[in-house]
């Protein structure tokens, strides 16, 4: 400081000093949130942070084996340990979107973010920064799609009858048939609509678990034998060929009595092995399964349902055919829904003769 002297000229003798030390901020970044402490793999994470007197912040984050890091609506991986922004700084106060995959299978990833303050352009203060630490899930490894059944209501299926096609799937989230083509014949949905060949027959994906009706016209009327294929629908909405399954079905103009009698290939579930042939007629059961069963329930239906289960002694080894639905009858239907698996025995409908099971009953009895 300089004192003036009468005519206002610095009396420099009289001059004096001190000295002002200015500290860094203990702390520019005052918040520094994330939008969760742990995600899946491939999810979603947001920074947000609140700094104050400084021009500008970076993030960069912790490297870790077999993890990749992708600001948001990028397909170009982040450098770990790398301030993330390069053209430039992140603003005082702002926040940052992120998507983070973890390639392992079976390890969690534990990454550390960073936020440091600017001290000047390009040049950031890892002392005064703030970190959190977030967990990714390992990779869930892709489950493949497995047909638990695929079956056909009749054996010898003829031109113009309609026809019901029965199928469950683990592991898809929908499914789709394809039929082969035959110049001779016409495939028409239960509705009326005309089916292509030799590629998706419906243009919206049916159900994991579903069936649905055909009717086959033919313009010759002599025996026709077509394939049908069933695809599953992967979660990324493709359909796969892996553990498809097919049925050959050989349509014929007229049924004769002496055929309805004469033993047929009842198309059993996929099981990746060769299928089981059982003999069957069509006079096996004659009553349709229309109405809800359960213990208690009397009459023709519950018959033709005994009947039905007899026929396997694994699921009805007493075999006993009443008409009355009680304990034994009970237990047969539960082991009938978990061999096809229809439902879990945490289900309310276990033990039940509900409509899917109805369905199944109905196509295995070729009805």
């Amino acid at each position: 400081m300089f004192p003036k002297d009468l005519e206002g000229v610095d009396y420099t003798a009289g001059a004096n000093s001190t000295v002002v030390s200015v500290n860094a901020d203990p702390q520019p970044i005052t918040e520094f949130s994330i939008s969760s402490t742990s995600i899946a793999s491939g999810g979603p994470l947001t920074l947000s942070w609140t700094g104050q007197y400084i021009t500008g912040a970076n993030i960069k984050f912790t490297c870790v084996n077999n993890t990749r890091v992708y600001e948001e609506g990028s397909s170009i991986p982040l450098k770990c340990e790398t301030p993330i922004a390069t053209d430039g700084d992140l603003p005082q106060s702002g926040s940052k979107s992120f998507t983070i995959v973890n390639d392992s299978l079976n390890d969690s990833a534990k990454l550390i973010f960073i936020i440091m303050p600017a001290m000047r352009a390009g040049l950031y203060d890892g002392l005064h920064g703030l970190n959190k630490q977030i967990i990714v899930a390992p990779k869930t490894a892709t489950q493949t799609a497995s047909v638990n059944y695929f079956i056909a209501s009749q054996s010898l299926p003829q031109f113009g009858i309609p026809l019901s096609l029965v199928w469950s799937i683990n592991n898809a989230i929908g499914a789709n048939l394809q039929f082969s083509c035959n110049q001779s014949l016409s495939i028409y949905s239960e509705d009326g609509t005309l089916l292509p060949c030799n590629t998706p027959a419906f243009t919206t994906p049916q159900s994991a678990s579903s069936s649905v009706s055909i009717v086959v016209n033919s313009k010759t009327m002599a025996q026709s034998l077509i394939k049908v294929w069933l695809f599953p629908q992967q979660a990324d909405g493709m359909y796969t060929s892996i553990n498809a399954s097919s049925i050959p079905l050989l349509f014929t103009s007229t049924t004769t009595t002496s055929e309805l009698q004469t033993p047929t290939t009842l198309i059993t579930p996929y099981t990746g092995t060769q299928s089981v042939t059982t003999p069957t007629t069509k006079s096996a059961v004659m009553t349709r399964f229309t109405s809800p069963l359960t213990r208690g329930s009397r009459g023709a239906q519950v018959t033709a349902l005994q009947t039905l289960l007899a026929k396997d002694p694994t699921i009805y080894p007493g075999g006993l055919v009443t008409g009355y639905f009680g304990a034994a009858t009970e237990t047969a239907v539960k082991r009938f829904q978990l061999k096809y698996k229809i439902t879990t025995a945490a289900s309310t409908a276990y033990g039940f003769v509900g409509p899917l099971t109805r369905s199944i009953l109905n196509t295995l009895a070729g009805l």
